[in-house]
């Protein structure tokens, strides 16, 4: 297995639409949101977007950082199959 930065930028021009980008691709927020009564969720939304027009500078860039895992489940053979590797079947490839 290996483990690998992912940087990404991302260019803001409109603090609303920057905000909407963020909902829609977080998994988080996305729960939180729907989880969360929608006049609460519109007060606290109304109070990040207000924070970020104060903090956020618009035109500017916003960096993004994922760590991305890559690997291979393996190990051991198929319960059942003691002939054949795991990448294999009788046939061929998985």
């Amino acid at each position: 297995m290996r483990v690998e930065p992912c940087r990404r930028a991302i260019e803001v021009t409109d603090v609303a639409e920057f905000w909407r980008g963020m909902v829609d691709g977080n998994a988080m927020l996305q729960w939180v949101k729907g989880r969360t009564d929608p006049a609460l969720w519109f007060e606290r939304e109304q109070m990040s977007l207000a924070w970020l027009r104060d903090h956020l500078a618009v035109p500017s860039q916003v960096d993004s950082l994922a760590w991305l895992g890559f690997g291979r489940k393996g190990g051991g053979l198929r319960h059942g199959d003691d002939s054949q590797p795991p990448e294999t079947t009788a046939s061929g490839s998985l």
